[in-house]
């Protein structure tokens, strides 16, 4: 019997661990925008374009056939403000953030 209880203890204790760390929220987009403002040292006129690139794709990237396409052209737009070490620093970011993604 406490085996038995053990055992349920257990699996509720293991399951409510698990449950509380997959509840992770994304930042919001001031969040991001002010993270990547200050790790690639944005110019306030790369700001403004950086946000009209992403106003623009915004719909486009809620429908899951075309996001994966709107994505890529999103990046080349975006890779198209920054300047060369702000590039290398954009990709060193998108790389590190592809290893977080789950597949």
């Amino acid at each position: 019997m406490k085996k038995l209880l053990m055992i349920i203890s257990f699996m509720v204790l293991a399951s409510t661990v698990f449950a509380q760390g997959s509840n992770r929220q994304r930042p919001s987009k001031e969040d991001q925008l002010e993270k990547v403002t200050k790790e690639l040292s944005l110019t306030a006129d790369q700001v403004e374009q950086w946000t009209a690139v992403h106003e623009k794709y915004e719909s486009a990237l809620q429908d899951r056939e075309e996001a994966r396409e709107t994505r890529k052209k999103m990046g080349e737009e975006l890779e198209a403000i920054l300047n060369e070490e702000q590039l290398v620093k954009f990709k060193e970011m998108r790389e590190k953030h592809k290893g977080r993604r789950p597949n």
